[in-house]
């Protein structure tokens, strides 16, 4: 499932292994908010099934399967006007925090790829 997501497909079997037990599985159900307007959780939450829409201040965004948002640079943010919200009930893998250094300081090609994700700081 891991390596299904575009982020993670590359990777070999091993690397897999290393990144899978840091992701943390999360469901929610249609019209949930993930991540409340105003938030900005250093974390990324890749999708596995179901899908969401990133409101940013006027800008909407829907994204499904295979699709990913958040911002591992959260703490340079300071004011944020989004929100995301399921739009169906979804299936997440989240990697936060100190799990998202540990994979990019192990993992350099993973770390480019995931220090792409900055659904937040375009406003």
């Amino acid at each position: 499932m891991v390596a299904r997501l575009p982020v993670f497909a590359a990777l070999d079997a091993a690397t897999l292994a290393e990144i899978v037990p840091r992701l943390r599985a999360r469901s929610v159900d249609a019209g949930e908010i993930i991540v409340p307007r105003g938030e900005v959780p250093r974390a990324i939450f890749f999708i596995v099934s179901g899908l969401v829409e990133v409101d940013t201040g006027g800008r909407r965004e829907q994204l499904g399967e295979s699709g990913y948002f958040g911002e591992i640079h959260a703490t340079r943010i300071t004011q944020v006007d989004a929100r995301v919200r399921a739009i169906e009930a979804t299936q997440l893998l989240v990697l936060t925090g100190d799990d998202i250094d540990d994979v990019s300081a192990a993992h350099a090609e993973v770390g480019d790829r995931l220090a792409t994700v900055a659904t937040y700081s375009v406003m």
